[in-house]
């Protein structure tokens, strides 16, 4: 986006954020309605609530040092038990086992033998029991966990969850990414080859959204107590992040929880919508007096110096004029889109210009910048800077238009071109600092 559409833009920006705003603030009545009919009296339990979910959230970010250790200890009893299994089955086969009789070779590959096979299952309970030995000294745990012990069956549970959560973020990156490429294929601009390119990603994407929910409804049913099961419909709906945040149920099932209800979620997004508003609004009134202040502050200093430097070099004060006229080009649109919005029901702003703290537009001081160049009513602002503009371009025309002067060239013949070049640019320097 170039600079002149960013000027032009500046007053739509606000002025569509400040109706956006007011269109938010409209809908307290119905918040007040609907909060009676939930049987919620005062707003301050939506933050209570915001207090919960954000200290639930807190928890979530890593798992406790005491659950991390218990996990990992029962992890590796269960590969322990998982190669002790493994070493009794080559045991046997090894007793069995008659060196006269040779097996099968298949093509191409070399058997092992079965004294190899022993042995390499030896070497790995070795190393798994190696690794828990020197667990339970680190940790001093002074007896082994066995699968009938209390915390056996705690730390099952632990990683129960934690493949359960797992599951539900690879559903959500899945369904996320989705949705956004639902919104690129519906976008403007888009050609028909990027349309086929993302319709054909989405169908294996659809896919992909199965089997991962195929596998977390398997998940989710062995859960102690049982999560909640999804449908193919459940999660094309889950439009938002906060839809399976409200699935993460790590240590404590929130279900029950006033805040993760759908309809006090609604209730609670739109209370804080209409604060941020209030704070938007606020903002917005700041801005839009300031734009107003700079329109005047700009318009003057620029006014001021064009005149002064009439009387000593005419050909920079017409350079001068030349870049108002590209400074506040804009300013009548930006006034008009201004006394537009004071219409708007609900308005609080102040359009009429202050004082600005920055001095640095004040340094000319003339009789033309004496008197304001937005005067209180913005509507006759914008009057005055579209007659400004017209003068300032019959100014241009009749100087164009004039015959050349002997007398006044004789004026320009004496200074050197290279220092007359060096003079405009050293202005239009402090012009634009």
């Amino acid at each position: 986006m170039n600079t002149v559409e960013t000027e032009q833009n500046l007053s739509k920006f606000i002025c569509d954020n400040y109706k956006q705003a007011l269109a938010i603030l409209g809908t307290e009545t119905q918040l007040k309605l609907a909060m009676a009919a939930q049987g919620i009296s005062n707003t301050e339990i939506f933050h209570s609530w915001l207090d919960e979910e954000r200290e639930y959230l807190k928890n979530l970010k890593k798992e406790p040092a005491d659950e991390v250790w218990e996990m990992d200890y029962y992890q590796m009893l269960v590969n322990l038990a998982d190669s002790e299994e493994k070493l009794k089955i080559v045991q046997t086969t090894f007793i069995s086992y008659d060196p006269s009789q040779k097996s099968a070779k298949g093509k191409g590959k070399r058997n092992v033998s079965h004294e190899t096979q022993l042995r390499h299952a030896i070497e790995r309970r070795d190393k798994v029991l190696l690794a828990v030995q020197q667990f339970e000294l680190d940790f001093e745990v002074s007896e082994r966990w066995t699968p009938k012990s209390p915390n056996w069956q705690r730390a099952r549970d632990l990683c129960s969850r934690r493949r359960y959560q797992r599951c539900l973020d690879e559903l959500e990156s899945l369904v996320v990414s989705r949705i956004f490429e639902l919104t690129k294929m519906n976008m403007s601009r888009t050609g028909y080859k990027m349309r086929k390119h993302i319709s054909k990603a989405l169908q294996a994407r659809s896919q992909a959204i199965r089997t991962a929910l195929d596998r977390y409804n398997e998940v989710a049913s062995n859960m102690v107590p049982a999560r909640q099961r999804l449908t193919w419909d459940q999660v094309i709906e889950y439009a938002f992040l906060a839809d399976f945040d409200l699935l993460r149920d790590s240590r404590q099932d929130i279900r029950t929880k006033s805040w993760a209800q759908p309809q006090s979620r609604l209730l609670m997004d739109q209370y804080f919508k209409i604060l941020r508003a209030r704070e938007e609004i606020q903002r917005l009134n700041v801005e839009i007096k300031r734009i107003v202040t700079h329109i005047q502050d700009e318009d003057n200093f620029l006014r001021a110096a064009e005149e002064e430097l009439a009387i000593e070099d005419k050909v920079l004060a017409f350079h001068v004029g030349r870049y108002r006229e590209e400074r506040t080009r804009f300013s009548s649109l930006h006034l008009r889109r201004f006394s537009a919005l004071m219409n708007a029901p609900g308005f609080t702003g102040d359009v009429t210009p202050g004082q600005s703290v920055d001095r640095s537009l004040h340094r000319f001081t003339t009789s033309s910048s004496s008197s304001p160049a937005v005067p209180g009513s913005i509507t006759a602002a914008s009057m005055d800077v579209d007659s400004d503009m017209q003068s300032s371009q019959r100014g241009l025309t009749s100087l164009r238009a004039s015959p050349a002067n002997e007398d006044d060239d004789s004026d320009f013949e004496d200074v050197d071109e290279d220092d007359e070049l060096a003079e405009r640019f050293q202005l239009l320097h402090v012009l634009n600092q």
